[in-house]
């Protein structure tokens, strides 16, 4: 049995209360980096379920158009590369959870990568789009 711990802002199924109780991107990603961290040998039945979980939802919606279920519209921040990043996560940040789990090569992954290698600059570099201190940098 999976134990689970109600919190403020999360819930089953990667509901957000912030989100009227649907299931939230960035919550996902944020989850997901956190399970993707523990080595593979390590992971229990439960962490491997959740990892299996998270990416299904994540690739249930083109990451580069971000249409997860939301209370208004979606958040431009997701398309603004930043770090550190806090509670929001970006489209960057949710692709290189992906990779890390193995579906680098996914193509529903296709328009996400378009959409960053579009964002590189002449010299191979990301313009650093959001921050913490909400002043472009």
């Amino acid at each position: 049995m999976i134990e689970y711990h109600q919190s403020g802002t999360t819930g089953q199924g990667f509901a957000c209360v912030v989100n009227l109780a649907q299931p939230c991107g960035w919550g996902a990603t944020k989850a997901m980096k956190a399970l993707v961290a523990v080595p593979s040998d390590q992971r229990t039945p439960a962490i491997q379920r959740a990892l299996d979980a998270g990416a299904a939802f994540l690739l249930s919606r083109d990451p580069a158009v971000a249409d997860y279920p939301y209370t208004e519209r979606v958040s431009s921040t997701w398309f603004k590369f930043g770090f550190p990043l806090s509670y929001w996560s970006d489209v960057l940040e949710t692709v290189g959870v992906l990779a890390d789990l193995g579906y680098g090569s996914d193509p529903r992954l296709d328009d996400a990568l378009g959409l960053i290698i579009s964002k590189q600059d002449s010299q191979g570099r990301w313009r650093m789009e959001n921050s913490l201190n909400y002043r472009d940098a």
